[in-house]
């Protein structure tokens, strides 16, 4: 079981990256757009 839970906080960890990386790339073009 522990296992499995490792596996399932590692995904998350990877999605909040991911999450991150959009944000950050989106906050990146943003001043783009308004300018």
């Amino acid at each position: 079981m522990a296992s499995h839970y490792q596996q399932t906080d590692i995904s998350m960890l990877n999605m909040k990256r991911m999450v991150k990386d959009d944000l950050l790339a989106l906050t990146d073009k943003l001043p783009l757009c308004v300018a």
